[in-house]
């Protein structure tokens, strides 16, 4: 049997820095965020990026929480 080789240090550092721009603060959000964000862009109309999105689940909750506040308006 092989021998795995050593793993590598986590930097502690990396976690505790800004995203510099605005494709990096998108890669670093969470799914919260990432959900509260999209659900107001669907509510103006903007359906590109939740249509776009891999995760069907949470494209789903999000289609479904934009319907859901259409109606309650």
């Amino acid at each position: 049997t092989a021998e795995r080789p050593p793993m590598p240090e986590a930097d502690s550092n990396s976690s505790d820095e800004k995203p510099t721009n605005k494709n990096d603060e998108i890669l670093s959000e969470t799914d919260e965020d990432k959900f509260a964000r999209m659900v107001a862009e669907g509510i103006k109309g903007n359906m590109e990026e939740i249509n776009s999105l891999e995760d069907k689940i949470l494209r789903g909750k999000i289609k479904a929480a934009i319907v859901k506040a259409k109606r309650s308006s």
